[in-house]
């Protein structure tokens, strides 16, 4: 009898082969989302780890442990791996760990939930004099604000503090002109019909939703 194509699928060692496959790529994605997620630019994954946490026994120097190494070797997550006696070392890309760190990072919308009194907002890649703004919550901007400044609000905060300016919001993933531009037209840097479009005309003030948080 002559088998065709569509035999295949039916093969036991077809079906066995694939299973095998199916479940090398998420040994291997396991590794690489835990090595990223530990924030580490080194990490150190045992063979009796990976045995345990996802159900494929990696032992030193047989063909399983060959396949996932190589695997790993694709991804571009990784910059270099090696595989000693007992365990896997790897190093995360640098720009792959920043990705991640920085995708951790809250909203700056998020963030307006509280007032903030006397704020400074400061670029992560740009030194200049900020804007003070005297007071900033989620009921500053109105719709179109909000709208118009959508890049802004979505910006990520890496740190909150005390500087020379007094208290200064470290912020990433936004145009630095686009951030500069914000504060001045939260300042009245603007156009008097820009800035009742996008300041307050549109939203009753409720004073539950002002929590103060610093300054």
């Amino acid at each position: 009898m002559i088998k065709t194509g569509q035999d295949k699928p039916t093969q036991p060692e077809y079906l066995a082969l694939r299973f095998l496959c199916k479940k090398l790529a998420g040994c291997v994605e396991h590794i690489i989302q835990t090595a990223v997620e530990s924030g580490q630019a080194e990490y150190t994954v045992s063979y009796e780890t990976v045995s345990e946490e996802t159900g494929i026994n990696v032992e030193f120097n047989d063909a399983i442990l060959t396949a996932v190494h190589e695997m790993i070797l694709e991804r571009p997550e990784i910059s270099a791996l090696e595989a000693s006696e007992k365990a896997f070392h790897l190093e995360v890309s640098q720009q792959q760990n920043s990705s991640e760190r920085e995708s951790r990072l809250p909203r700056f919308g998020d963030l307006l939930a509280c007032e903030w009194t006397n704020l400074h907002l400061i670029h992560s890649e740009l030194d200049q004099v900020p804007a003070t703004i005297a007071k900033l919550s989620n009921i500053t901007l109105t719709e179109y604000g909000r709208t118009a400044w959508t890049d802004v609000l979505n910006a990520k905060v890496k740190q909150i503090y005390a500087g020379p300016y007094g208290v200064q919001m470290e912020v990433t993933g936004v145009k630095a002109s686009r951030l500069e531009e914000f504060s001045s037209m939260l300042v009245g840097d603007c156009t008097t019909e820009e800035f009742k479009m996008w300041v307050g005309g549109a939203i009753v003030l409720n004073q539950q939703l002002e929590k103060p948080c610093l300054g």
